[in-house]
């Protein structure tokens, strides 16, 4: 099962148009080998594939910094760790 989470994103006018010249350079792509991928995409659908490459990376990076500074935390807090578990990060707080 695929699992998705969505975000709402406010952008001023002047952000919307700018991200419509960016759009109708992705239109006006043509691939090497003679398509036109992007030709149809719609402002949306451009976004989303831009926010959904780069927020990934991020995010992930951010976790794994997360992760290493929980380990050091544990290490230091308890002298040992534990996996990180949903249970272990849902009672870290109690």
């Amino acid at each position: 099962m695929r699992l998705a989470l969505s975000v709402e994103y406010p952008i001023s006018r002047g952000q919307w148009e700018r991200r419509q010249q960016m759009l109708d350079a992705w239109q006006g792509y043509t691939a090497p080998n003679g398509s036109k991928p992007f030709e149809t995409y719609t402002l949306e659908q451009m976004f989303q594939m831009i926010m959904t490459l780069g927020a990934a990376e991020i995010v992930e990076r951010q976790l794994e910094d997360w992760e290493g500074c929980e380990y050091l935390s544990r290490l230091k807090t308890f002298g040992k760790t534990e996996p990180l578990t949903d249970s272990a990060v849902r009672s870290f707080g109690d």
